[in-house]
Formats: C-alpha cells, sequence, structure tokens
C-alpha cells in the first residue's frame, strides 16, 4: 500500500502517514467542530455527535467518548444492527510505549505491525503529531450486532494509539470510519 504524509499547509511538524485515500478524504473534509476531552482536543466532522462517558453512563472512567454520525440510528438500521460508525476515544495516564504495546502495535526494524484481538497480525503504521507520536493500523476486531446477545462478526478496524512520555490516547473506529478517524488524528492535540 503506498503512503502519503500528510501536513496541513502552514504547519511545520511531524509528518502523519496515512494511506492516499484517506488523505484524500482529509482534503475533502467539511470544516470540522472542535472537542476538548480528557485534556486532548481534536476536531470532527459538523455531521457527527460527541458522546462523552458521563452522557453515555460508561462506568469505566471519565477518560472517554464516543463519536457517531448524527444520522447514527438510521444507519444502524440499514446495517442490520451493526455500529460500522462509531468511534471510540479512551484517554489515560500512561506512555505511548506501555500503551502500544498493550494494545497489541510493535516494530520489527522500521516496519509496525498490529495484533488485534481477533490473533490477526496486520501491517501498521508510525504516525506522529504536534508532541506526540504513535501508531495506527487498520485490524480485526469481533463486532457484535446492538441488542442481541448471540454470534459476531469480524470486522476490519481502524485503530490507533498515540501518545507523550506521560499520557496516551486510543482510537478504535467502526469498519465504516476510517476517513474520520483519520480526520482525528490529523488534528489531534494533548493540552497540558
Amino acid at each position: 500500500m503506498r503512503q502519503a504524509a500528510f501536513d496541513p499547509p502552514g504547519m511545520h511538524r511531524p509528518f502523519c502517514l496515512l494511506p492516499l485515500t484517506l488523505v484524500a478524504a482529509l482534503s475533502a473534509q467539511e470544516t470540522g467542530l472542535p472537542a476538548s476531552v480528557c485534556r486532548v482536543s481534536f476536531s470532527y466532522p459538523a455531521t457527527w455527535e460527541l458522546i462523552t462517558a458521563a452522557e453515555t453512563g460508561d462506568s469505566l472512567g471519565g477518560c472517554s467518548a464516543s463519536l457517531r454520525p448524527k444520522d447514527w440510528a438510521r444507519r444502524l438500521v440499514e446495517d442490520d444492527s451493526l455500529d460500522a460508525h462509531s468511534i471510540h476515544v479512551a484517554v489515560d495516564d500512561r506512555s505511548v510505549d506501555d500503551a502500544l504495546e498493550s494494545a497489541g502495535f510493535e516494530q520489527a526494524g522500521s516496519r509496525w505491525f498490529v495484533t488485534g484481538p481477533a490473533g490477526s497480525r496486520d501491517s501498521a503504521t508510525a504516525i506522529s503529531g504536534p508532541g506526540w507520536r504513535g501508531a495506527y493500523g487498520i485490524t480485526g476486531f469481533r463486532c457484535f450486532r446492538l441488542g442481541e446477545d448471540g454470534g459476531s462478526v469480524f470486522c476490519e478496524q481502524p485503530f490507533a494509539v498515540l501518545g507523550t512520555a506521560r499520557r496516551s490516547a486510543t482510537i478504535l473506529g467502526g469498519v465504516a470510519s476510517a476517513e474520520t478517524v483519520a480526520y482525528l488524528l490529523a488534528t489531534f492535540r494533548f493540552e497540558p
């Protein structure tokens, strides 16, 4: 797969390597809305909504949020109850190296790989932004249809871990959210 660097005009910073298809999508992306959660900031498309952990009753901690299209309920029906679009962002106080390791990312020479929960080992890419670094890949996860106790399907989902020496963020997107995950990565900042 060919890679391209994404660096917004006028910004001189380390670059984020993303597949060319995602870079093209970023340039076509609408103006984003700013978000600030868990002492990180990013932009997201105006056609999406931000849902904080407090709004969802997430008992696993206040440093997480989700994003989904505003027409999520309609898309859920169209996708036969499979949530193909939601993006989950979790931030914690551990180094990027610890977060990469626990998420299954590994570096072999100059190449990166990610092993997903389903056991597949997939290629990954080093990414970086203002004051942070990390890795991005598309890897296999088990996806469950909402409202069902039964079986699951295997989904190829965008997955990124990024951070600093003291803080990290994990971003897991739905199977149809790779363009929006790329948009988040291109605008992601760790606040002081």
